[in-house]
């Protein structure tokens, strides 16, 4: 192989770099998504909501992705639903990292420090809001960013 054949390859190959680009980005918002609702759903004080999304979770997590993505690319176009590779891609994956996404977020929120949680019932917040502005912003927050800390 000389020099010459790796250069006529190169476009082909950078078209391929793109795309693999796009579907990584695709997935990662799909799975941070999904995971997020997941997530939300095995910490909800109802019963069904938890166990649904732990089912849906171990389900996800104890198929292999190679398995998810041949049933979402062979076997949905025969229930009549025609997704592109692309498409499928996307959604295979994302779907597959949302149950890692979902343990990632339920363990951040389940990191809080309960008093913050108090503190915020004791001044009048209501669970959505509390949710919202106390619980949520903190698994999101950069390790590099400093947080409020205590005074002793």
């Amino acid at each position: 192989m000389e020099f010459s054949d790796v250069v006529a390859f190169l476009p082909i190959l950078l078209k391929g770099a793109v795309v693999t680009v796009q579907i990584t980005i695709g997935a990662l918002l799909l799975s941070s998504l999904l995971g997020l609702v997941l997530a939300l759903m095995k910490l909800s004080p109802f019963r069904a909501l938890s166990l649904t999304a732990s089912t849906i979770v171990n389900v996800i997590r104890g198929l292999p992705i190679i398995v998810q993505l041949f049933y979402i690319y062979f076997v949905i176009p025969e229930l009549g639903i025609q997704l592109s590779a692309f498409q499928a891609s996307i959604i295979g994956l994302g779907i597959a990292y949302s149950a890692y996404q979902a343990e990632n977020f339920r363990a951040g929120i389940e990191a809080i420090d309960s008093g913050q949680i108090e503190a915020a019932k004791s001044i009048g917040m209501k669970s959505r809001l509390i949710m919202r502005r106390v619980v949520l912003p903190r698994p999101f927050a950069s390790p590099c960013r400093p947080t409020a800390t205590r005074r002793s």
